[in-house]
This record gives structure tokens, C-alpha cells and sequence, in this order.
């Protein structure tokens, strides 16, 4: 599978369907996402719960598979029309250590929803939290104490640091928790 076609794989993941010669990183941004690509631990990529592209190398061949899983053993990975379940320790001796990976940012596209941010985000942030929490939602496009309360207690609910700041891993939870983002499936681990 080549680059275009891990890319390809991972938007399909996310819903889109994109021809392998059009799937690159740059165009993420038509779907109101933002494409990634770095060095991140397998436990940083697994906490913050999205799939995502990981290259692998076996003797002198480069394979990117698709991460759509995991476990505290095993992953499960994507290569074309194939789903496997790798062991974690294998993965681990054959990933490059690099990856990609998409999610998506407030519709303003930040990176953050802050008392600093645009009033349409403070006022999307505050509709979307208040739809989850079911209580109503203020509506100022303000930053208020009860925004921030709720930031947290949303935060506590996702098992994150709950500092009240709408950061990148909040608000991946976000989306997820609102049905707009793939989650990285929990493999069960056969005993």
C-alpha cells in the first residue's frame, strides 16, 4: 500500500471518500480537519483515541497501515481491504516511530477554544458542551465562569486533565463524544 493509499484508507475512516491520487495531508482541511504528521509514543497516539498512519518496516520494505484499534496487546490495523491484529510487541520493533493522523479543530479551525478565542467558537463550544451536559447554553459568545465549568466537567468525564482549557485533546473528545470523530476502537484481548 502505497502513501496515497494509507491516506486514502484514513480519510475513508473518517467518512470521505477520496481517490488515491487526491488523498494528501494538505486537503484535510476540505473536510474541516487538520492532518498531522510527527514522532508521537504508541501510548500518546492511543490516549489521545484517534486512528491514524503508521509505517512499518520489515527487512527493506516501507508498509503504512492504518491503526483503527487497539489493546493493552494488540493493535488493529488497516492495509488496503484487509483488517489485521497485530501483537503490540511485533508493532513495536517494526514502526518507524513516525505518524499521521487527522482531527478536527473548532469550526473557526483553532487548535484551542479559549476566553481569547472568536465569539462564534465561545458560542459553538458553549451549544455542543451544553447538548452533552443537557443544560442550557448561554449563548453571550462570552467566556464565562460557567463555560469554564463546564469545559471541566466535561474534562473530568473524558478522563482529562480538567484545567478548564478547550485544547487539541479536548476537543478531539469532543467531536467524538458528539459522533463527529472516529474513535480508536478498544481491541479485547484474547486470554
Amino acid at each position: 500500500m502505497s502513501t496515497s493509499e494509507s491516506l486514502a484508507l484514513l480519510y475513508r475512516v473518517w467518512g470521505y471518500e477520496v481517490d488515491n491520487g487526491e488523498a494528501w495531508c494538505d486537503q484535510a482541511y476540505r473536510g474541516g480537519m487538520a492532518c498531522l504528521s510527527g514522532n508521537d509514543t504508541l501510548e500518546t497516539l492511543q490516549y489521545q483515541g484517534l486512528p491514524w498512519i503508521a509505517t512499518l518496516k520489515m527487512e527493506t520494505l516501507l508498509l503504512p497501515v492504518v491503526v483503527i484499534g487497539g489493546g493493552d496487546k494488540t493493535f488493529t490495523v488497516l492495509t488496503g481491504s484487509h483488517t489485521w491484529i497485530v501483537d503490540k510487541t511485533w508493532f513495536s520493533t517494526v514502526w518507524t516511530g513516525s505518524s499521521t493522523r487527522m482531527w478536527k479543530p473548532s469550526p473557526e479551525g483553532n487548535a484551542s477554544i479559549t476566553r481569547k478565542s472568536s465569539p462564534d467558537d465561545i458560542v459553538w463550544l458553549d451549544k455542543m458542551l451544553s447538548r452533552l451536559l443537557n443544560v442550557d447554553a448561554e449563548g453571550t459568545g462570552e467566556w464565562s465562569p460557567l463555560l469554564a465549568e463546564k469545559v471541566r466537567q466535561f474534562q473530568t468525564q473524558h478522563k482529562i486533565k480538567a484545567d478548564g482549557v478547550m485544547g487539541q485533546l479536548s476537543l478531539i473528545r469532543l467531536w467524538q463524544a458528539l459522533g463527529e470523530s472516529p474513535t480508536l476502537a478498544q481491541d479485547e484481548e484474547k486470554r
